[in-house]
């Protein structure tokens, strides 16, 4: 078995993708894991993300709903897309 070793993993990840790159690319994390490590362009909640990447995949979306590991988020939006209200657990889904 490996040891749980998130920031290492982050970094060994970001490493790899650099590689061979001309210009380091701009970085936002997500996620529990987000401040684990301070290399980051940005820090962006998870809920924030789901609303804009949902918007963006789908521009009439209003509410996500995210069932994961850690937790069960419902998002709202309005008309924009802006966040509205988010309720959540602390259940893991699993």
């Amino acid at each position: 078995p490996t040891p749980f070793r998130p920031a290492t993993a982050i970094t060994e990840a970001w490493e790899t993708l650099r590689e061979g790159l001309e210009t380091t690319p701009f970085l936002t994390l997500t996620g529990y894991g987000r401040q684990l490590v301070d290399f980051a362009d940005k820090q962006v909640t998870e809920i924030s993300c789901h609303g804009l990447g949902a918007r963006f995949l789908a521009p009439a979306t209003r509410a996500v709903i995210d069932i994961g590991g850690q937790d069960s988020k419902v998002i709202q939006l309005d008309d924009d897309g802006n966040l509205c209200d988010f309720l959540m657990n602390d259940k893991c889904a699993a």
